[in-house]
């Protein structure tokens, strides 16, 4: 429907929000932008606009869940699939892992429970986008 467009929008926000935070951090040295690995056996690239590495790629990618309970859990449940499969495979690039910075805003309390807990069942790395000065900590102390 028409809220294609703002959601696109709105990540791409997010991206900005994150640009700037690693800038404004100063952890830019450690950032790859726009990293792509191959997962093999299935012939797909997975990309996202940022990764840090630590001995293990980990993609960074922003995910608004928004008000619709339905498409925000079919979100979560592809990520979800996406990051196992990167947790059980080595890519083209070697080990990989999936990092959701994860914003909320518009979500009901209970979407947000049922989708942290798939994230917890496919060990999925989830920061929401308010505890995201953790992950930049994390990135300043593995990174490099």
């Amino acid at each position: 429907g028409g809220s294609v467009i703002p959601l696109a929008g709105q990540v791409e926000d997010m991206k900005q929000v994150l640009r700037k935070a690693f800038s404004a951090l100063d952890v830019s040295s450690k950032i790859i932008k726009n990293p792509r690995v191959l997962l093999p056996h299935f012939h797909r690239p997975v990309r996202a606009p940022f990764a840090f590495q630590n001995g293990t790629l980990n993609l960074i990618k922003p995910q608004l869940f928004g008000e619709k309970p339905g498409s925000a859990i079919r979100a979560a449940s592809e990520l979800a699939v996406e990051s196992d499969m990167l947790v059980r495979h080595p890519t083209d690039l070697g080990n990989a892992r999936l990092v959701v910075v994860s914003d909320f805003r518009g979500s009901s309390d209970e979407s947000r429970a049922d989708i942290e807990r798939l994230f917890d069942e496919y060990k999925v790395s989830s920061v929401s986008l308010e505890r995201l000065p953790e992950l930049v900590d994390r990135i300043r102390r593995e990174g490099h």
